[in-house]
C-alpha cells in the first residue's frame, strides 16, 4: 500500500476509534458542577459584540480562555443550547487531536523504525493509547473542560508545523512552517493557559530535529505566553481561586509538585481508582507526598546520569515535566491536589515513548500486545464514562474514592436533593458535617504537636463553627 494512503487510513482509524469510544457522552446532560455557571446559565456566552468582548477580556471561575469560549458560544448558536451539541463537538475535537498526534508521531518515530510501516504502526499505537486512555474521559465528557481538547488540537498542530519546518530546513519554506506554528501556538494559549510552555517544548524539538536549541528564535513567543499568563493570573486573583503563600507555603508547593509528577505517570501506566476530585492533605497524610518526592528524585538522578546514552529519554522526561508544570501546584489555585485532566498534555511524551518502543520492536508479538493494550484502555475509558453521566454519579464516585473529602459529600447531597432523593441527601450532608468536624479537630491536634498555636486555634475554630454551606 502506498505510504500516503496508509497514513490516511491510519489517521482515519484513530479518529473513528475515538468517536466510537466516546459516543455515549452524547446522551449525557450538562452538569451542575461548573457546566451550569460556565455554559448553560452563562448569558455572556454568545456571538454578539458584547459576548465576544467578554470572551476576549472576561473570565469565568478563574479561567481566561477566549478561543474555548468561542467554540462553546458557537455550539450554543448551532445547537440551541442542546447538551448533545456540546458533547458532540468535544468528541470531534478529541478525534482531531488523535489524528494530529498520529501525524506528529509518524514524523518523530521514523528514526526509531527500520521501515516506514513500523513508524506508522508505532504512531498509531501512540495516538490511540493516548486518545482513548481513561484519563481522557474527564477532558472529553466534562463540557467545562473543553479547554483541554481545543488547546490540545492547536498544540499538536503547532508541533507538527514545527516538525515540518525542521524537515524543510533553514530556508523560506522552513520559515513559513515556523510562522504557521507561531500562529497556532498563540491560538493554543488563548484556548488554555497551559500552552504557555510551548516555547520550551519547541527548544526540545530543536535539539532533536535541528541539532541544537535556537533560543533567540523563541523570543517572540514570550510575548503571547506572557500575556496569556498575565490574563489568567488576573482571572485567578479576581475569582478568589488563587492560594497565597501564607496559606500554602513553598515546602507544600514543592511536595505537591512532586506528587503531581508521580500521579500523572502512575495513572498513565495504571489508570485505576480514578476520581473527579483528588483531595489529599500533606498534614493529614504525608506518606504519598514523601514517597512521590523520593520517586521523582530517584528518576531524575537516573535520567540525568544516562542523558548522553539515552538522550531521547531525557528529552521526553523534560517535555513531560514542562507539560505538567502549570498544574503542579507551584502556582496554587483551588482545592485540587491532582486531577485526571492535568495529565492531558504530560501524557503526550509518554505515548510517544510507547510508540517508539513498538516501532523499534517491529514484531508480531509486540503488535499483538499493543493491540491488546489499546483495547484494554478503550474498555477502561468506556467503563469510566458513566461517572460523568450525572452529578449524582459524579459525586458518588468522588465520595467512594476520597473518603476524607467533606466537599464531595456536600456536592453529593446537592445532587441527590436535585433528583428528589431528600433522605439520601440529608444523610450525605450529615456525613459531610461530621467529617468536617473530625478533620479539623485532627488538624488542630497535629498543628499543636508541631508547635503552631495559631494554626491549631484556627483549626479548632473551624471545627466548632461547623460546615459552612454556600447560599
Amino acid at each position: 500500500m502506498p505510504e500516503r494512503r496508509r497514513a490516511a487510513l491510519f489517521a482515519l482509524l484513530a479518529a473513528l476509534t475515538v468517536v466510537a469510544v466516546f459516543l455515549p457522552v452524547l446522551h449525557f446532560p450538562l452538569l451542575a458542577w461548573d457546566d451550569s455557571f460556565n455554559v448553560s446559565d452563562n448569558a455572556r456566552l454568545n456571538l454578539s459584540v458584547d459576548g465576544i468582548c467578554w470572551m476576549l477580556f472576561g473570565s469565568s471561575l478563574g479561567h481566561w480562555s477566549p478561543l474555548t469560549w468561542f467554540t462553546l458560544a458557537l455550539d450554543r448558536a448551532l445547537w440551541n443550547g442542546s447538551a448533545l451539541g456540546y458533547h458532540l463537538t468535544s468528541v470531534l475535537w478529541q478525534a482531531i487531536d488523535a489524528t494530529l498526534l498520529f501525524l506528529l508521531a509518524r514524523r518523530l518515530l521514523q528514526p526509531a523504525a527500520k521501515r516506514a510501516l513500523d513508524a506508522d504502526v508505532g504512531a498509531l499505537f501512540a495516538a490511540l493509547a493516548w486518545a482513548v486512555h481513561p484519563l481522557r474521559v474527564e477532558s472529553v465528557a466534562w463540557v467545562s473542560e473543553r479547554r483541554d481538547v481545543v488547546s490540545g488540537a492547536f498544540i499538536l498542530a503547532c508541533l507538527l508545523c514545527w516538525t515540518f519546518g525542521a524537515e524543510a530546513g533553514e530556508n523560506p519554506a522552513g520559515a513559513r512552517w515556523r510562522r504557521a506554528a507561531f500562529v497556532l501556538g498563540i491560538a493554543a494559549m488563548t484556548a488554555k493557559v497551559f500552552a504557555v510552555v510551548l516555547p520550551a517544548i519547541l527548544l526540545i524539538l530543536d535539539a532533536r530535529l535541528r541539532g541544537g536549541a535556537r533560543w533567540r528564535e523563541k523570543l517572540p513567543w514570550l510575548v503571547p505566553a506572557g500575556l496569556s499568563a498575565a490574563f489568567n493570573s488576573f482571572a485567578q486573583s479576581g475569582s478568589g481561586a488563587a492560594v497565597g503563600f501564607a496559606a500554602f507555603g513553598l515546602r507544600a508547593r514543592l511536595l505537591q509538585a512532586a506528587y503531581g509528577l508521580a500521579f500523572d505517570a502512575r495513572k498513565s501506566v495504571w489508570p485505576a481508582h480514578l476520581s473527579p476530585l483528588y483531595e489529599t492533605s500533606f498534614l493529614l497524610d504525608p506518606a504519598p507526598f514523601l514517597l512521590s518526592a523520593v520517586g521523582v528524585a530517584a528518576a531524575a538522578v537516573v535520567i540525568w546520569r544516562r542523558r548522553r546514552a539515552w538522550p531521547w529519554l531525557a528529552q521526553a522526561a523534560l517535555a513531560y515535566v514542562l507539560f505538567a508544570l502549570p498544574a503542579l501546584g507551584l502556582f496554587k489555585s483551588g482545592r485540587m491536589t491532582a486531577a485526571d485532566r492535568y495529565a492531558y498534555l504530560p501524557s503526550l511524551p509518554l505515548a510517544l515513548l510507547a510508540g517508539a518502543a513498538l516501532a523499534r520492536a517491529a514484531s508480531r508479538p509486540a503488535r499483538a500486545a499493543a493491540t491488546a493494550a489499546v483495547f484494554a484502555l478503550a474498555v477502561g475509558a468506556r467503563a469510566e464514562l458513566p461517572v460523568w453521566s450525572s452529578d449524582a454519579a459524579l459525586w458518588s464516585r468522588a465520595c467512594g474514592e476520597q473518603p476524607l473529602s467533606y466537599f464531595a459529600r456536600v456536592r453529593l447531597s446537592a445532587a441527590l436533593k436535585a433528583e428528589g432523593r431528600d433522605d439520601a441527601a440529608a444523610a450525605a450532608l450529615d456525613e459531610a458535617r461530621d467529617l468536617h468536624r473530625r478533620l479539623f479537630e485532627r488538624a488542630a491536634e497535629l498543628d499543636a504537636a508541631r508547635g503552631d498555636a495559631a494554626a491549631a486555634a484556627e483549626a479548632r475554630r473551624r471545627a466548632a463553627a461547623g460546615l459552612e454551606l454556600a447560599p
